[in-house]
């Protein structure tokens, strides 16, 4: 069964990056260009993962995954934020707020992203069928 990604990013170029290399490994994604726009799709979706931009105009990405993690459908959901952004703080905020990983989008090939969450929805399968959730 085809997993689908919820690719949140307000830079169109980055989600059409993104979309292309995740479509091309088989997956399903859902785009959106700022968190309030994740939040409509999220009231009729339940995305498999999640991709989160961290820095956007309006709800950031660090309030969007506070967001997702509070709803229990998506518990065990892999969540990775990306940003240019990149330092200690930033990372422990983004694992506080329930990221599954935090990643830097100019040193991180889409190659490795891409095989990152196939570990980790592969982990959450292997989670659930071992603990029932």
């Amino acid at each position: 069964m085809q997993k689908t990604i919820l690719l949140v990013d307000d830079d169109t170029a980055m989600r059409q990056l993104f979309g292309i290399a995740f479509e091309r490994a088989g997956f399903n994604i859902l785009q959106a260009p700022s968190g309030e726009h994740a939040l409509s799709i999220l009231e009729h979706e339940t995305p498999d993962a999640f991709i989160l931009d961290v820095m956007m105009p309006g709800m950031n990405g660090f309030e969007l995954c506070r967001y997702i993690r509070s709803q229990p459908q998506f518990a065990t959901q892999p969540i990775i934020m990306l940003s240019s952004a990149f330092n200690d703080e930033l990372v422990e905020e983004g694992m506080a707020a329930g990221a599954s990983d935090y990643l830097c989008k100019v040193n991180t090939p889409l190659f490795d992203l891409v095989a990152k969450f196939k570990v980790l929805l592969m982990k959450q399968t292997v989670d659930e069928a071992t603990h029932g959730t």
